[in-house]
C-alpha cells in the first residue's frame, strides 16, 4: 500500500494539516468544508483519490456534509466525524482508523 490519503473537511487549517501529514508520513487533503457554489464536483474528484474521510463537525455545513456522506457511500470510503475544530485530532484520527484497518 502507497501513502495514505486522508480527507479532512471543515476549518481553516490546510497548511498547518500538510506540515503534520509530511511528518506522519501521509497525504491530506483538505477543503474548508464551504458551499463555495457548488460542492458537489469538488468532493467528488477529491473523495475518489482519499482512503478516509473526516469532519470537522463544527466547522463544516450541512451541505457539504451531505454531499461528503453520499460520496462516501458510492464510492465505499469510510466517514469519521471529529467533534472539534482542531486539524491535529482530525488527522490523528484519519490515521488510527487506518493503521486499524
Amino acid at each position: 500500500m502507497g501513502m495514505s490519503t486522508i480527507l479532512v473537511l471543515g476549518g481553516s487549517n490546510g497548511r498547518t494539516l500538510e506540515k503534520l501529514a509530511k511528518k506522519r508520513d501521509c497525504q491530506v487533503i483538505f477543503h474548508d468544508g464551504k458551499n463555495h457554489g457548488g460542492v458537489k464536483k469538488t468532493f467528488r474528484s477529491v473523495i475518489k483519490k482519499c482512503d478516509v474521510i473526516v469532519i470537522q463537525k463544527g466547522a463544516c455545513g450541512h451541505v457539504s456534509i451531505d454531499v461528503a456522506k453520499e460520496y462516501a457511500k458510492k464510492y465505499d470510503i469510510p466517514l469519521l466525524f471529529n467533534q472539534g475544530f482542531g486539524g491535529t485530532g482530525a488527522l490523528e484520527m484519519g490515521l488510527k482508523h487506518l493503521q486499524a484497518a
